[in-house]
């Protein structure tokens, strides 16, 4: 995403394969048309290898949700995917979502989102959640907090387990083989 949070333009792989758009007109004499074809395979499979990478790597690592397993709720202004039965998952349009709608027994049954194309209502078993973290959550302090590391028994704890190491002297194989502990530390 965008530095910018009402923008929902994803930056993508595509955006850095896109030469800048200069003013006025390149030397035509200059240009062959073998550099051309060489740039144009280049660019192509410069994007198909971005493609596969980012169909393997990321979505393959989105978990499936199950329909009867309680999932992490909805919540205002977080990116979503839409999902669609006639599109590959990597074509599927993201959105943020601007208003939660609860159904008449109280719970959230449709979302209000806003994509890069307009406004839309969705119903929440279509939605799939990225697991990206909020700049503003991360400022405001919504995160929950860290657990500080007591570091004073820690040094105990070695000591305590180097002893035990060093209790159990002879310990045999099952083939009847000494076995010799090696002199470092163990945690």
């Amino acid at each position: 995403m965008t530095e910018n949070p009402t923008d929902l333009e994803p930056i993508t792989p595509d955006m850095f394969l896109k030469d800048i758009d200069e003013v006025g007109t390149p030397d035509l004499d200059m240009i062959e048309s073998k550099n051309l074809d060489k740039r144009l395979r280049y660019r192509a499979n410069l994007r198909e290898q971005l493609l596969r990478r980012f169909r393997n790597e990321y979505l393959g690592q989105l978990k499936m949700q199950l329909p009867k397993l309680k999932s992490k709720e909805i919540m205002l202004d977080e990116i979503v995917l839409i999902g669609s039965d006639n599109k590959k998952r990597c074509d599927w349009p993201l959105a943020r979502v601007i208003e939660l709608l609860p159904g008449k027994d109280g719970r959230t049954r449709l979302v209000r989102l806003k994509t890069q194309s307009g406004v839309l209502l969705r119903p929440i078993q279509r939605l799939y959640p990225l697991e990206v973290v909020d700049h503003q959550q991360i400022v405001e302090g919504k995160l929950p907090p860290v657990m500080p590391i007591k570091h004073d028994n820690c040094l105990e704890d070695t000591k305590s387990s180097l002893v035990k190491v060093q209790q159990h002297e002879k310990r045999l194989s099952r083939y009847g083989r000494v076995i010799k502990v090696p002199d470092r530390l163990m945690f």
